[in-house]
This record gives C-alpha cells, sequence and structure tokens, in this order.
C-alpha cells in the first residue's frame, strides 16, 4: 500500500509534466478539529457500564472524541498547467475524550477498587489496603502526512478561491491510559501485595489516509479553509500486567476495538 501512494504522487507530478517557474508558496494554518462519524459517537450507561466506545468494548468502533484542535503546513508547488499547484500537506489532530469516557473512566477505576477489595475479603484475607488510580491524558493524536492538487480560481481584488484534493498516510496515537490498583493484606498469617496495571493504548501503525476541501484566499497572506479528513481504520489494544512480588509477572495483550477516525477543520492559514 505504500508503494501504491507513492506510484501516485509520481504519476501526478509526470501527468503535470513539471512545476512552473514560479517559486513554492509555503503557509501555516491553525483551527478546529471536529470529530464525526463514529469517532465521535458514545452510548454510555452509567448504571449498566455498557458502552460502545472502541477503548471499552470488544468489536466495537465507536471512540469518544470531542473537538479539538487542528494545526497544519502546506507547501505548493506551482504546475505548468493554469490555476494548478501540487500540495504536499503535514498535520496535527489533536482531540480530547469527551465527557461521557471521563465519567466511564473514572466509575470504571472505583469498581476496580471494590472488585478487589471485595475478592480479598472472600478468599479471607484480613486488613486490607487497597487503591486504584487512573493516570490518563486522554487524548487521540492524529499526524496525516498527504500529496496532491490544488485547483485555484483567481477573483477580483486580489481575492481567490481553492479546491484540494490529498491523499497519503495518516500516523497516529492515544495518550495511554493506565489503571493501576495497588492491594495488600494479611492471609493465613501471611502478608500479600498485588500490584495489577492495564494499559490501553493506539495502534501507530500508519493507514491510508485522504482530505478534500475547499477555501478561500482574502488577501495574499490570509486564508480560509474547510477540509473533511479520513484518517484510516486502527486498532485500540491492552496490555494487562500483575506482579504479585512472589511469581514471575505477567502480561496480556487484549485487542478491544477498531476505530476510524473522520474529521472536518475549518481554519485560518497565513501565506509566506
Amino acid at each position: 500500500m505504500k508503494r501504491s501512494i507513492l506510484t501516485i504522487a509520481f504519476t501526478l507530478l509526470l501527468c503535470c509534466n513539471s512545476f512552473a517557474q514560479k517559486k513554492a508558496q509555503w503557509s501555516i494554518n491553525i483551527g478546529g478539529s471536529f470529530p464525526i462519524g463514529d469517532f465521535a459517537k458514545m452510548e454510555y450507561n452509567k448504571n449498566t457500564m455498557k458502552t460502545d466506545c472502541a477503548l471499552f468494548d470488544e468489536n466495537t468502533i465507536c471512540g469518544a472524541a470531542s473537538s479539538g484542535l487542528s494545526l497544519g503546513s502546506i507547501v505548493l508547488f506551482p504546475l505548468q498547467f493554469e490555476r494548478l499547484s501540487f500540495a504536499v500537506s503535514f498535520d496535527l489532530h489533536y482531540n480530547p475524550l469527551n465527557s461521557n469516557a471521563k465519567s466511564c473512566l473514572t466509575q470504571m477505576s472505583k469498581m476496580i477498587d471494590a472488585s478487589c477489595r471485595q475478592g480479598i475479603a472472600n478468599d479471607g484475607g484480613s486488613s486490607i489496603t487497597s487503591s486504584c488510580s487512573l493516570d490518563w491524558s486522554g487524548a487521540y493524536y492524529n499526524i496525516p502526512i498527504l500529496v496532491g492538487l490544488r485547483y485555484t480560481l483567481p477573483f477580483q481584488n486580489g481575492m481567490s478561491a481553492f479546491a484540494e484534493g490529498n491523499i497519503g498516510y495518516n500516523l497516529r496515537l492515544l495518550s495511554p491510559i493506565r489503571f493501576t490498583e495497588r492491594a495488600s493484606c494479611l492471609y493465613r498469617g501471611q502478608y500479600i501485595s498485588l500490584k495489577m496495571k492495564e494499559t490501553i493504548s493506539y495502534a501507530t501503525k500508519g493507514e491510508v489516509a485522504f482530505r478534500m476541501g475547499v477555501g478561500i484566499c482574502f488577501t495574499e497572506k490570509l486564508s480560509l479553509s474547510a477540509f473533511y479528513y479520513y484518517l484510516g481504520k486502527g486498532d485500540v489494544f491492552s496490555t494487562l500486567s500483575t506482579d504479585d512480588g512472589e511469581s514471575q509477572p505477567s502480561k496480556q495483550n487484549f485487542q478491544l476495538g477498531t476505530l476510524t477516525p473522520m474529521v472536518i477543520t475549518l481554519k485560518l492559514g497565513y501565506n509566506f
């Protein structure tokens, strides 16, 4: 697939013959990143703890993402075809988890602690101490690197409009969510301690992504654009490690679900 993307980019250049004599134009842009579709959804029942979010249930695709920030940069290489440019773009989309996800994570930490206490008590343990901590920053980071074409239509007074389409790869990650449970007790005259840690993470393997959008340039320096991004499918994993201080620590990996992040951005740009 990587070879296919490179082939597409190379073909675009060949079809456009060669760059025009005009120098390349570089711009930076900043604005909002608004998740859409399953990436933004999360159904959550506080009483039953049931949810359709891929961070918690198997084989689901909802991401529980909320609106965030989008930063980007693009380089335009004018082509011999009038009004057409070859575009190379680099973006960073930051989308934190929404309030439903935060509530669910907090309740899960309380349930883990209660379950640990009950389990020790059921086994006859005494002098129980138990605590569950939740360490997380709770955000998705998507980094698409794309190539494509931009068509610009000039107006009067230095204004112009453009349409653009790009394809490439998206690198992504979920800032790790960690549950850490520490418990100790006196069991049959023996002091026992237990530490369990679960880390939820997002596969960082690149996936094919694309974007398409339109914009308007108010002057040679300032622009406003709106783009739709399809950022490729990605798997969410859970790693559970257990250490009781005696036997060899154990570690297990689970795939929780699959996400398909899609966002719409609205950004202001400055052209250099």
